[in-house]
């Protein structure tokens, strides 16, 4: 039998100021699994968005989500993650830019998304 292949729902990459004019580097994709997914897969999407500064990868924002852990942030250096509870894809990115915002301080772009 052979397996579908997740699809690409979308990969991006940009870079923002924040107020204080450090450079924050975003990576986001996210793909969507077909059926049957692994239920650490909330609603079939696996993810992986980073923000970081700018020649500074160790300071960061990342959230993902993979088997077995399921949708997790680490901040900095953090390894082991911390679990987040899964609402909506809105709301999680939603999260995501209200966490790079309180690590790397206000974004003005990013106000709408708050």
């Amino acid at each position: 039998m052979v397996m579908a292949s997740a699809e690409l729902i979308f990969k991006e990459g940009f870079t923002l100021d924040s107020i204080d004019g450090k450079i924050i580097v975003f990576y986001m994709d996210l793909y969507r699994l077909p059926n049957p997914y692994d239920p650490t897969y909330p609603e079939g999407y696996k993810f992986s968005w980073i923000a970081y500064e700018d020649n500074l990868e160790e300071s960061r924002v990342l959230f993902d989500c993979h088997s077995p852990k399921g949708p997790h942030m680490h901040i900095d250096a953090d390894k082991e993650g911390v679990e987040f509870e899964w609402t909506t894809l809105i709301e999680v990115r939603k999260l995501f830019f209200q966490t790079v915002v309180k690590r790397f301080g206000p974004i003005p772009e990013l106000e709408g998304e708050l």
